[in-house]
C-alpha cells in the first residue's frame, strides 16, 4: 500500500487540513507514516532499526554519498556547438556551491538522496520576485506529501508548529524512488520490512547466541525433588557462573548426582552465518548494489572489480542521477530554456570512473594522437593545471592523415627552404661522462626500487596469511602504509635519474609513486587469484622473486 492510499481511509488526500496529530499512534498507519511496522519475525521495522543494521546502513550511505560528491553543473549551448558551465545562470550557484544559508553542497545532496532511497526527498525552491531559484530548502519527507484536487498536483508540508501549507509543484524539487502513479515512490521500509526484518532479527538471535556463550538451552537434571526457592536459587548461580562470552569456557562441577543435558546446536548448523550473508544479498537486491560492495568478498578476484564498479555505476547510481538531473531541469530551468534546450543540468560522472594510471595515460595518449583531446584538457583530467602561454591548447592530427581519394603532400621540404645547420661534432670526454653519471643514476634507481620491492614483499607475505582480506589490503593499505617510506626512498634516485636523463624529463615522484605501486597491487592481485589455501605461497614465491 502506497503512502498516499494508506491515509485515505483515515483523512482524504483532497483535504489536507487533518493535522497528523490526529492519528492514533497505536495504529498500524504512524508505522506508515514514519517508515516500516512489525514483520513476520517479530522485529519491528522503522528507520531507526534499519540504521542498525550494518548491511542497510552502508547500502544507504554508499548511494547517497557518491550522488553527493558529484559535481553537479548548469551547462549553456554554445553558438559553435558543444557547452560551456553557465556561470551566471541562477541555478549553477544554488546546485554548485551552497543550496542555502544552513548546509553545504554536499550534505544537502546526500539527504536528500538518503530520503529517496526510503521513498521520498523534498526540498523547496525559493525564488526572488522575478522567479528565479535563490535557495533549495530541505523538507522533512514525514511532514511533507503530495496531493491532488480535481486532478491538479500540490505538495503540503508540516511546518514545526503543526501548521500546514500548501505548494505549488514547480517550488517542490522531488526527488524520489519507484512508486506506482510516477508521482511518489513507495516507503523501502514499508515494502522490505520482511527483508529488513529477517536481516535484523539474525543479527539479534547472533548477538543473544553469543551473549549465552553460544550454549543457550541447558537443562539440569537433579535426582531428587527441589522446592521452588531451591530452583530459582540453583537457575541463578548458574547462570551467574556460565552465562555470557567471559563464561564460556569455565569448567562446570556437578555435585548431588546433579547431571547438564546441553540442548543447543552451533551457529553453522543453525544456519545463522549462512542466514545472515543471504540477507545481506537480499539488501544489495533491494538497494541495486552488487553484494561484494556490501562485504560479501567470498570468490571474487580483483579483476572482478573493476566490472563489478561499472555494474553499480550503470544500474545502481546512474538511474538516480538521471531522475535528479530532469527534475532539475524540469523545476530550475525557465520555460524558454527548456523548450530551445539552450540549457542542460547535469552531472559530472566521468568523477566516479578513473581507470588505473597506466590505462589513463594510455588513454590521453591516443586522444592527443588522434586529435580529439588537447594537451590541456588531458592535463585537466589529472587535475593538472593548463601549460602556460596557452600552449596546451593545440591539437594535433597525424602527420600521414589525409581525405579520402587525395594524395599525400610530399614530406620533402619546399623548394628554397634554409638547410638546417650542420650538427656539432660530439665531444668523445663529455659523451662519457655523460654515460657514467647516465648509468650511475639508472644504478641508483634500480637499488632504491629494488629495497622498495623487498619491503612491500615482506609485508605482502605476512597480509597473505590471512586471505580473507589479502584484497582489501592491496586496495587500501598497500599504498596508504607505504607511501611516505616510499617518497623519502625514492626521493633522491627519482631526481637525479630525471636530470640525468634515465626518466623523462617532468617525471615527478607522484607519477612514479602511482606506478610503483599500480604495478605493485597488480602483480599481488594477479597472485591472489587462486585458492585461499595457495595464497600464502603464491604471495611468498612472488616476493623472493622481487627481492632477487
Amino acid at each position: 500500500m502506497s503512502f498516499i492510499a494508506s491515509l485515505f481511509e483515515r483523512r482524504s488526500i483532497e483535504n489536507p487540513s487533518v493535522p497528523l496529530s490526529d492519528i492514533d499512534a497505536d495504529s498500524g498507519l504512524w508505522d506508515t507514516l514514519t517508515g516500516g511496522g512489525a514483520s513476520s519475525s517479530g522485529v519491528r521495522v522503522n528507520r531507526k532499526s534499519a540504521m542498525g543494521y550494518a548491511a542497510y546502513w552502508r547500502g544507504l550511505n554508499l548511494i547517497s554519498r557518491d550522488f553527493a560528491k558529484l559535481p553537479l553543473y548548469v551547462y549553456r549551448k554554445m553558438s559553435g556547438g558543444g557547452k560551456e558551465r553557465a556561470l551566471d545562470h541562477p541555478a549553477y550557484a544554488i546546485l554548485r556551491r551552497s543550496p542555502n544559508s544552513v548546509q553545504k553542497v554536499f550534505d544537502f545532496k546526500q539527504a536528500l538522496m538518503a530520503n529517496a532511497l526510503e521513498g521520498n526527498g523534498y526540498a523547496y525552491i525559493y525564488r526572488n520576485g522575478s522567479g528565479m531559484p535563490l535557495e533549495l530548502l530541505w523538507l522533512s519527507p514525514d511532514r511533507t506529501w503530495p496531493i491532488r484536487e480535481n486532478g491538479v498536483l500540490w505538495y503540503v508540508t508540516q511546518l514545526d508548529s503543526g501548521e500546514q501549507r500548501r505548494i505549488a509543484p514547480e517550488d517542490i524539487l522531488h526527488h524520489h524512488g519507484l512508486g506506482f502513479d510516477g508521482t511518489q515512490g513507495y516507503s523501502v521500509l514499508d515494502v522490505a520490512k520482511e527483508t529488513l526484518g529477517l536481516g535484523l532479527a539474525a543479527a539479534k538471535y547472533g548477538s543473544i547466541f553469543f551473549k549465552n556463550g553460544a550454549t543457550p538451552n541447558v537443562v539440569l537434571e537433579h535426582p531428587g525433588k527441589m522446592g521452588k526457592p531451591a530452583v530459582d536459587r540453583l537457575r541463578s548461580d548458574w547462570e551467574k557462573l556460565y552465562a555470557g562470552l567471559d563464561q564460556a569456557h569455565r569448567t562446570a562441577i556437578l555435585e548431588d548426582g546433579l547431571k547438564a543435558h546441553v540442548l543447543s546446536i552451533d551457529a553453522r548448523k543453525a544456519q545463522l552465518l549462512e542466514i545472515r550473508e543471504f540477507e545481506v544479498r537480499q539488501v544489495a537486491n533491494l538497494l541495486g548494489i552488487p553484494p561484494e560492495m556490501l562485504g560479501i568478498s567470498a570468490g571474487v578476484v580483483y579483476k572482478q572489480y573493476e566490472t563489478m564498479r561499472q555494474s553499480y555505476l550503470d544500474n545502481g547510481l546512474d538511474p538516480w542521477l538521471v531522475q535528479f538531473e530532469e527534475e532539475c531541469e524540469r523545476k530550475l530551468l525557465t520555460r524558454d530554456e527548456q523548450e530551445s534546450e539552450s540549457h542542460s543540468i547535469e552531472f559530472q560522472r566521468s568523477a566516479l570512473v578513473r581507470a588505473d594510471f597506466v590505462a589513463r595515460q594510455t588513454g590521453y595518449k591516443l586522444g592527443i594522437e588522434g586529435g580529439y583531446l588537447s594537451p590541456d584538457e588531458a592535463r585537466e583530467g589529472e587535475g593538472l593545471n593548463p601549460i602556460p602561454d596557452g600552449l596546451g591548447k593545440t591539437f594535433y592530427v597525424p602527420r600521414g592523415m589525409v581525405v579520402a581519394g587525395e594524395e599525400p603532400a610530399p614530406e620533402d621540404a619546399p623548394e628554397g627552404a634554409p638547410e638546417a645547420p650542420p650538427e656539432d661534432e660530439p665531444d668523445p670526454e663529455e659523451e662519457e661522462k655523460q654515460r657514467m653519471l647516465h648509468s650511475a643514476a639508472r644504478d641508483c634507481l634500480d637499488d632504491a626500487r629494488r629495497r622498495m620491492a623487498k619491503r612491500i614483499g615482506l609485508h605482502a607475505t605476512k597480509a597473505a596469511k590471512t586471505p580473507d582480506v589479502f584484497v582489501y589490503w592491496c586496495d587500501e593499505r598497500l599504498e596508504r602504509d607505504h607511501r611516505e617510506v616510499w617518497l623519502a626512498a625514492m626521493g633522491p634516485a627519482v631526481r637525479m635519474a630525471a636530470a640525468c636523463g634515465v626518466l623523462p624529463a617532468g617525471t615527478t615522484l607522484d607519477e612514479e609513486s602511482r606506478k610503483f605501486f599500480d604495478l605493485s597491487r597488480e602483480a599481488l592481485l594477479t597472485a591472489a587469484e587462486c585458492k585461499p589455501s595457495e595464497l600464502p605461497l603464491r604471495v611468498e614465491a612472488w616476493a623472493a622473486e622481487i627481492a632477487g
